[in-house]
């Protein structure tokens, strides 16, 4: 007997309803109590559901934890993204990158996805978790294209140290505000600096 579409598109709708309840839930529990404590059963019991029910939608906690991990790297990267919506100038929009990331570095939301990363179960994913972690970067290797940079990719590990000791200074109490300030003037700084310096040379190799 062949399901009417109507009934297949409700049970299709009711099903991802479903899953991301369980996705709320098990955030909620990671938040409260930590990565070890979430388990299919601490699952269920939270949501309401047998636990049985929950394999419906997750083929085990490490499948579960990794779509949790996969559903906050998403959001922080439409974040990223919308932060720099609408905006020309190339040079803002890496210093509005900047401060979303170190913004969000020192967040609670980061201490969640850090600690749902520390699982070292979820190196069966590996490859996923790489490809959305460089998406995370797509948008300042945009910005920096416009620039004229010309090697994008070391442009882009250099900016990653840097703003990594920028958070491991807030970390250590500095001022967020001054540190997002401070790293936007010595990268933008550095990569004026950059180009000057390819300008120079290119100007001497044709002379």
């Amino acid at each position: 007997m062949t399901v009417p579409r109507i009934q297949t598109e409700y049970l299709d709708e009711h099903r991802d309803w479903r899953r991301n309840q369980l996705l709320e839930v098990a955030t909620t529990l990671v938040r409260e109590r930590g990565v070890a404590s979430l388990t299919m059963t601490s699952l269920a019991k939270r949501a309401g559901l047998s636990r049985t029910s929950t394999y419906e939608y997750f083929a085990n906690s490490d499948d579960l934890i990794a779509n949790l991990l996969f559903e906050e790297l998403k959001t922080f990267s439409e974040k990223l993204e919308s932060s720099i919506q609408n905006v020309i100038d190339p040079a803002r929009r890496i210093e509005l990158w900047i401060k979303t990331v170190v913004t969000y570095a020192v967040s609670e939301d980061h201490l969640f996805a850090k600690d749902l990363f520390s699982m070292p179960r979820l190196e069966y994913r590996k490859a996923e978790m790489f490809k959305l972690h460089s998406q995370l970067y797509s948008s300042l290797r945009r910005s920096l294209h416009d620039l004229g940079v010309r090697n994008i990719s070391s442009m882009e590990r250099i900016i990653g140290s840097v703003i990594q000791v920028a958070i491991q200074s807030v970390e250590r109490g500095a001022s967020v505000d001054a540190q997002i300030e401070e790293t936007s003037l010595f990268i933008l700084s550095g990569i004026e600096a950059c180009s000057r310096s390819h300008t120079r040379i290119s100007d001497a190799l044709h002379e």
